[in-house]
């Protein structure tokens, strides 16, 4: 509800405004701008202005009347509810009072073009890796700035955030929408840094920029020149990249440009700018306490910081955990280099469905906790840990040299010796009998038969979307949809891969050396 003496709203120039009032981007720029940082100016249509708007309106009853019959766990519903919701705020009419306010306050402005950005109240936390679930707009001018702020509004409904809010026991009609206008920066080049490495973690500044204005990265136009550049301010490496075209602000549009001929292949950041670059991202790191993802851009030669927000997925570099990881089965089962955002959905996959799930459906309890894998400089590690324990319940007849190859040298005589484990074995059979059926050696190749079916008509009306017309919610929708649809491919080949599949195969080897004296073509044949 409004507090007694609303504000709708605010300059972000104070230091003393609260995120309650101005959202998680509205309260760094505020932060920012006040410690004397050079960011474009800018204000706040405040979560006062959105609450107000909800009780003026009745929208507030309206919504809640909605949440009440949604079924968050119902992918139709949520969409449904979602759809519902966001209708209201399009439909309903602004009050004057709110017009009146906001015309004021919007035609004072400095400039002429302006970004408006969704501002939540769980955005840019440090425990809620939130950013990108709402909306922002480029180059609005004045007289349109009051419909963007409307559908920022409406973005804090979509289902993915409605979906998040409601799995974190956030309550929807507490937290609000800030809106953060502020003046649109005529970039020569923009990009992002990183006041720390985001895949290594190491205390270097990584950035990435191209010609023109950020968007010509967030879009996918180009892949943007890579510098890495010491907490010194010398520019250890630069990785360039052919950026034939840019977006860049003429006339108040988003205009595609073509690059000029003798810029394609060039730097478009040399190492004085770099400097500038990263000597900005040190100030906000250590004006915050902690690493930042900043987005910036550069125009006459000035560095301006347009958004700038603590680095929540940092890989943990205490180095204390005493596992040894070692890349001799993933160079096998995951051979190719990784990016993070391919390994977050895959490693915890794996983890989680074929070591966790699985070591408890067959009473491994030793395997039903700890880390499996570990991603490294775009390569990715299995825990020593968890294949030496998965080794210890393989009978000492299956256990092959290519198996003891996945450890050190100096291991593979003690890992050898551990005793046949028979008992184990029996036990989980009969773990697997009662707690997973589809994991019995005569059934899981049906029950995967079946599962691909199913699993492949999803894949065939997934390949049949013309993915440039779907919204952000619609693809995030289709991406847990694919998740949710892929989780039985781990839950049957941790018993199809590794247990039938690979105990069977060395045990038909090792036979097939110590009886008939095979060199390996017969098991080949």
């Amino acid at each position: 509800m409004t507090s007694p003496e609303p504000r709708p709203v605010v300059p972000l120039d104070s230091s003393d405004l609260d995120i309650s009032l101005v959202g998680g981007k509205g309260i760094n720029i505020a932060k920012m701008i006040s410690n004397g940082f050079s960011v474009p100016p800018a204000l706040s249509v405040t979560v006062d202005a959105y609450e107000m708007f909800l009780d003026i309106t009745g929208l507030r009853e309206k919504i809640s009347n909605i949440l009440d019959n949604t079924d968050f766990d119902n992918e139709e519903s949520l969409e449904r509810s979602s759809e519902d919701i966001r209708n209201l705020f399009f439909t309903a009419e602004l009050p004057e009072e709110e017009i009146d306010i906001l015309k004021k306050n919007f035609f004072n402005l400095e400039g002429e073009y302006f970004a408006v950005r969704s501002s939540a109240v769980a955005e840019d936390l440090a425990d809620a890796s939130f950013a990108g679930q709402q909306d922002t707009y480029l180059n609005v001018r004045k007289h349109d700035i009051i419909e963007k702020v409307l559908t920022c509004w409406a973005s804090y409904w979509n289902a993915r955030a409605m979906k998040y809010r409601h799995d974190t026991s956030k309550n929807h009609l507490e937290q609000g929408m800030a809106v953060v206008v502020q003046k649109m920066v005529k970039s020569d080049i923009s990009g992002v840094m990183f006041t720390s490495d985001p895949v290594t973690g190491e205390e270097n500044t990584v950035i990435e920029a191209s010609w023109g204005l950020g968007e010509s990265i967030v879009s996918g136009l180009v892949s943007p020149d890579r510098y890495v550049v010491s907490r010194k301010g010398e520019v250890l490496k630069a990785v360039i990249k052919e950026k034939n075209q840019g977006f860049f602000l003429v006339d108040g549009e988003n205009k595609l440009v073509d690059i000029e001929p003798d810029k394609v292949s060039a730097r478009c950041a040399d190492d004085a700018t770099l400097k500038l670059i990263a000597a900005e991202g040190d100030k906000l790191r250590d004006h915050f306490g902690c690493p930042q993802d900043i987005e910036w851009a550069v125009e006459a030669g000035k560095v301006y910081i347009l958004q700038s927000r603590a680095i929540t997925t940092l890989p943990d570099l205490s180095g204390k955990d005493d596992i040894l990881w070692s890349r001799g089965y993933g160079d096998e089962y995951w051979a190719d280099a990784t990016t993070p955002m391919f390994y977050t959905v895959m490693g915890k996959m794996l983890t989680d469905y074929v070591n966790h799930e699985g070591a408890h459906m067959m009473g491994y309890k030793d395997l039903e906790s700890g880390p499996l894998t570990k991603l490294h400089k775009s390569r990715v590690y299995f825990s020593a840990t968890v294949l030496e324990r998965i080794f210890a319940h393989y009978p000492k007849l299956i256990r092959s040299r290519e198996l003891l190859d996945y450890f050190p040298r100096s291991e593979q005589e003690r890992i050898s010796k551990y005793p046949n484990d028979f008992l184990g074995m029996v036990k989980s059979q009969i773990c697997l009998l009662i707690r997973d059926r589809d994991g019995m050696i005569w059934k899981t190749d049906k029950v995967y038969r079946r599962w691909a079916e199913g699993f492949l008509k999803l894949c065939a009306e997934f390949d049949s979307l013309d993915l440039t017309t779907l919204k952000d919610d619609e693809l995030a929708d289709w991406y847990f949809k694919i998740q949710k649809g892929s989780t039985k491919h781990y839950q049957l080949i941790r018993y199809g891969m590794v247990s039938h599949s690979i105990m069977t195969n060395l045990l038909v080897k090792n036979w097939c050396g110590k009886w008939l004296g095979d060199d390996g073509s017969i098991y080949a044949g």
